[in-house]
Parts: C-alpha cells; sequence; structure tokens
C-alpha cells in the first residue's frame, strides 16, 4: 500500500494507492522506488514468502547506506515516531532507562514501578502509558525500561547476549514489579526470565491469539496490551498508591469503553489515539 500527500495551500490531503501482483520481487521494487522519493509505504506479506522480502529489503538498506552522498535522493522516511537521537541510540544496543519518559528522580531510591516495552507498538503504547501516569499521578515515581536485544534478559550463563546480575538489577531493580509491554507471546518472555531474581514480578502483556482486521489499536486492546491496560497495570502494581489512582482507572476504563464505540462506528482508531505523540514539556 503506497501513500504519498496532494498538497492545496493551506492544508494537506493524504492520497494513497493499493498495488498488488503476485510477485514479490516486483511488490519490493514499487516500495523501494516510492520510498526514495520521501514517500511512505506499507509492505503486506504472509510467512511462507516473508523471508523473500527481508533479503530484498537487507541488500537495499546496505545501497542506502552507500547512497546517502547523493545530494538528489529524499530522505527516507520513517517507518514510526523516532524517540532518540543518533547518539543516544549508538548507546541503546541491548536495553537501557530513558529517564526523560519516567518520573523517578535521582538518588530518590527505587521507583513505585518499572515499565518495560520489548518491540515496536509495545514502546509506543508503553510510552503513551508513561505519559498518562504522569499526567494524572505525578507524584507516582515509575521507571521506562526499553529493551532491543531480547536475549539480553537470558542470564549471561545461558545466552552470550545475557546481561550480568548487576546490570539487570540496575536497570529492573531487584523486587519492583515490572508492567512489561511485550511484542510476542507473554509466556514465551517468561520462560527467558528463568533465573533471574524474582522473575514473578515481570507482568507480561503480549499477543494472546486475539484479533481480526479491524484497526491498529483495536488489536492491542484486543489483546490487553493497550495504553490503558499498562496504565491500568501499573496502578495494580505500583508498591504505593498515589494521589489521583482512582479517577485515573475511571479514565482508562471509559477510554476503553470510548475506543470500542468509536472504532465501530467511524472504522478508525481514535484521533487521541492515532495522532498521538510524546507531550512536550510546557
Amino acid at each position: 500500500m503506497l501513500r504519498d500527500a496532494h498538497s492545496d495551500e493551506d492544508h494537506v490531503t493524504p492520497r494513497g494507492r493499493v498495488m498488488e501482483v503476485l510477485s514479490e520481487h516486483t511488490c519490493q521494487g514499487w516500495l523501494e522506488g516510492y520510498t526514495l522519493t520521501g514517500r511512505h509505504g506499507l509492505f503486506a506479506t504472509y510467512e511462507a514468502f516473508a523471508m523473500v522480502s527481508a533479503s530484498m529489503t537487507v541488500q537495499h538498506v546496505k545501497w542506502l547506506e552507500a547512497s546517502r552522498a547523493l545530494d538528489w535522493r529524499a530522505p527516507v522516511p520513517s517507518p514510526e515516531l523516532q524517540y532518540l537521537d543518533l547518539p543516544a541510540a549508538r548507546q541503546h544496543a541491548r536495553a537501557s532507562t530513558w529517564d526523560w519518559a519516567g518520573t523517578e528522580d535521582e538518588g530518590g531510591g527505587d521507583p513505585d514501578v518499572v515499565l518495560a516495552c520489548i518491540g515496536d507498538v509495545p514502546t509506543l503504547e508503553t510510552l503513551a502509558a508513561a505519559a498518562l501516569l504522569r499526567e494524572h499521578v505525578p507524584e507516582l515515581r515509575t521507571r521506562v525500561v526499553d529493551v532491543v536485544d531480547l536475549m539480553a534478559l537470558v542470564p549471561l550463563e545461558a545466552h552470550p547476549h545475557g546481561m550480568t546480575a548487576e546490570l539487570f538489577a540496575a536497570l529492573f531493580t531487584e523486587d519492583v514489579d515490572v508492567v512489561t509491554a511485550f511484542h510476542g507471546y507473554a509466556r514465551a518472555l517468561h520462560q527467558l526470565l528463568h533465573g533471574r531474581p524474582n522473575a514473578g514480578r515481570f507482568h507480561v502483556r503480549g499477543y494472546n491469539e486475539h484479533g481480526t482486521t479491524t484497526t491498529p489499536f483495536d488489536m492491542v486492546v484486543l489483546n490487553e496490551m493497550s495504553r490503558y491496560h499498562l496504565a491500568l497495570e501499573a496502578l495494580r502494581r505500583a508498591r504505593r498508591t498515589p494521589p489521583g489512582a482512582d479517577a485515573l482507572a475511571r479514565h482508562c476504563v471509559s477510554r476503553l469503553a470510548r475506543h470500542a464505540r468509536y472504532v465501530r462506528d467511524q472504522l478508525e482508531d481514535m484521533p487521541e489515539v492515532r495522532d498521538w505523540t510524546w507531550p512536550q514539556a510546557s
């Protein structure tokens, strides 16, 4: 699916097209050429042919790296929101605490609850949940940990990518509950955490075989991994109940009810979800 935009002085109107042919190579070529002009595209495939597309994408990325010196080529569009600048991204190779997203202060001891995210959509929903907690229960001390290398969660003696016990504790503490959003099956992540201290404190929300081709946000709602589910879970698992917790819980429940009505009436996600970005400091 390819999308561009038509500019009409004061506004930009999205336009798009769906192009399909029984040739993964041709579809990949269409997408490569389209995105090279700075526009956005979505490649839909399935398991049997995914590796064909993935192999071509790897080769295309190598070409992009070599072609950056070509001043005629427009910048490649981003697949989603960007949260880190390049130096921070280079340091964020396995997992790190995103201090700007949490509300704990230095020297204040452990947080009341840790929010961990693994994967692109889980990261988006976790940050949105963190923003809700920041806005409605600012006294709650939260920590946000983003994980890039999944195998870093495995004990070092079980996998070469594993973190040391000291680093693991520095990120997730030793006994604070961790509300975790994961892009796969929740029980699969529990297997990786086996052997870590107090592994039962990791409360994982992931794919539960629920969902259909409705909307992107409806998929995470049906799997109970939405920002509202994560915020509610954080309130339940936190070490203390901060002022405003009940009001936030009611807000989350009401938003989920509104979503259920809106997505079926409008056939798209609510604007506050569809257009969400990390709130700028006032």
